[in-house]
């Protein structure tokens, strides 16, 4: 689990990376447009932890951290190994979109 300070402190670097490629002087090459879609699903996860931890939901907030250590590892290499483990990760901790 991260502190809000270490959450606060990622995501600036994240920002700052993104607006770093976004200003670009010129066109960004595959390699810079591969980094870009990685650091934005970087973003995500990390706004989706700080969202969970505002509210208090502990389930979330394990569920997006157990995703952004796993995506540091291997599932940047890897995306697609990610998008299965994930789905089983939401089947075991019971956060289906058809559970209430």
């Amino acid at each position: 689990m991260f502190s809000k300070e270490e959450i606060d402190q990622k995501l600036k670097e994240t920002n700052n990376e993104l607006d770093r490629l976004a200003n670009a002087p010129k066109p960004l090459t595959k390699e810079d447009q591969s980094w870009q879609g990685k650091l934005r699903f970087r973003k995500a996860i990390l706004d989706a932890i700080k969202q969970s931890k505002e509210r208090g939901n502990k389930g979330q907030e394990v569920y997006h951290t157990t995703l952004w250590e796993m995506l540091i590892d291997w599932g940047e290499r890897r995306p697609l190994l990610l998008f299965f483990v994930s789905n089983i990760l939401k089947a075991r901790l019971g956060m289906g979109g058809f559970r209430t």
